[in-house]
């Protein structure tokens, strides 16, 4: 397959080590602009919080504003990963009379 310079075509990558890329990729006319992503703002935090404990069963005791306070400078990837164990969590702890149920802030505080 044969690309033209006019094609239209934008190839963009994404890495989360860019030192490791090969020169020859980074070289003028390649992949030459890199555009740093930060880790998200408190308000970023909070919907990313929010977005994935949607689907999770959650007791009221699960404050969302505190949790985002309180995870400065984790990914989004780390916040789904902190809801997710928290919910795995939340499943296998005594609760109650049985086994399970929903996640509370303290399994969720304890993977913090």
């Amino acid at each position: 397959m044969c690309v033209s310079l006019h094609s239209g075509v934008i190839v963009i990558a994404a890495t989360n080590i860019p030192e490791q890329l090969d020169p020859a990729l980074t070289r003028p006319g390649r992949f030459d602009r890199l555009i740093h992503v930060p880790n998200p703002d408190i308000g970023g935090r909070r919907d990313i919080i929010k977005h994935y404990m949607a689907d999770k069963p959650c007791e009221a005791d699960v404050d969302v504003e505190s949790l985002a306070r309180g995870t400065a400078g984790f990914s989004g990837a780390e916040l789904a990963n902190l809801v997710n164990i928290a919910a795995v969590q939340a499943a296998v702890a005594e609760v109650g009379p049985g086994a399970g149920g929903p996640a509370t802030a303290r399994h969720v505080i304890k993977r913090m």
